[in-house]
């Protein structure tokens, strides 16, 4: 088993909050010559704070199919099951109430775009609307590398993965030349081709830095990785790095801050949920055309998507995974 990192569960439980916060305003706070500052600010650093979770995401499931490797009949099984277990039963939750009070005021959002989700193949066709969920973006960029993930964890050669690095920054910069060229045509070119191939080399950094946490002299590749983010790529996939590597590693073993860090273990349902209850509040300001104060719906959102997180990981998702588990020893 690997030993729990208290920076990652700290880092978990601050982006979920930043994001959960930023998606508030977005919603509520409408642009003005006072505003608008604020937005240009949080927007970006938003986005940068979940690609950090694309870092993490990667880091652990190597440390984890590791111990797959070492205590289970078979790393493939294993991996795939805990997946889909901790994963697909809070995204079909999401999925389906989402579509629930989102489809009978849209004339985007039918089934196929239900089923499209529940599947999640929305990423594979061309088309902003199908991703109803909003939040989903993310989640189908992880998917879609949890796919081959496995045959990459079976690598451990510091050099093969320097070289795929690089391979991926060159990807993200050919696509981003041809979307540039297209003039960025959303409605035609499908999420996966879009995010996933911009932001694979974030998986591939996390990789290198479960590595390096098992073997302290890779810390010398470090320079390669900021080297070629310097070169090839933006000063924003540098300070996605250092966050990741002050997290990871120098606070490891941080203490207090207990509620963020029990939001950063509920942090997939929070993630999730937070939206729901978001459009929720939505809908019924515009529907009941209410003037919503700025900040007078933001500490009921919290409450809601923390209690109903933190109740669908221990009654739900914790009990599930301790099921699957035990049917693999058998």
């Amino acid at each position: 088993m690997i030993q729990r990192n208290e920076g990652v569960d700290l880092y978990r439980g601050l982006g979920c909050i930043l994001v959960l916060v930023i998606h508030y305003i977005s919603s509520f706070y409408f642009p003005s010559p006072y505003r608008q500052p604020v937005l240009d600010f949080l927007f970006p650093v938003g986005g940068a704070a979940v690609l950090v979770f694309f870092v993490l995401s990667s880091y652990l499931l190597f440390l984890r199919f590791e111990t797959y490797k070492k205590f289970e009949k078979s790393k493939f099984k294993t991996f795939y099951l805990l997946r889909f277990v901790k994963i697909y039963p809070a995204w079909v939750i999401t999925c389906l109430i989402k579509f629930a009070f989102t489809a009978p005021f849209s004339e985007t959002v039918g089934w196929r775009e239900l089923l499209l989700n529940l599947t999640f193949l929305f990423g594979f066709f061309p088309s902003d609307t199908v991703n109803y969920t909003v939040v989903g973006w993310s989640l189908h960029i992880e998917e879609v590398f949890y796919l081959f993930a496995p045959l990459l964890f079976l690598f451990k050669n510091r050099v093969f993965f320097l070289i795929i690095f690089l391979a991926t920054i060159l990807l993200k910069n050919e696509t981003l030349d041809y979307l540039i060229l297209q003039n960025y045509p959303h409605e035609h070119v499908p999420l996966t081709f879009r995010f996933f191939t911009i932001h694979i080399h974030h998986f591939i950094f996390g990789i290198y830095l479960a590595i390096l946490n098992k073997n302290k002299k890779s810390a010398i590749d470090l320079i390669f990785y900021l080297g070629i983010y310097f070169y090839f790529d933006d000063l924003r996939s540098i300070y996605v790095s250092l966050v990741a590597v002050i997290f990871i590693f120098g606070l490891r073993n941080v203490q207090g801050f207990a509620h963020i860090k029990r939001v950063g273990i509920y942090c997939l349902p929070f993630y999730l949920f937070h939206g729901l209850f978001l459009a929720l509040f939505w809908q019924v300001a515009v529907s009941l055309r209410i003037q919503i104060p700025a900040m007078s719906l933001l500490v009921p959102l919290y409450l809601l998507t923390y209690f109903s997180s933190k109740y669908y990981t221990e009654h739900f998702e914790i009990p599930n995974i301790l099921k699957v588990k035990k049917w693999l020893k058998k």
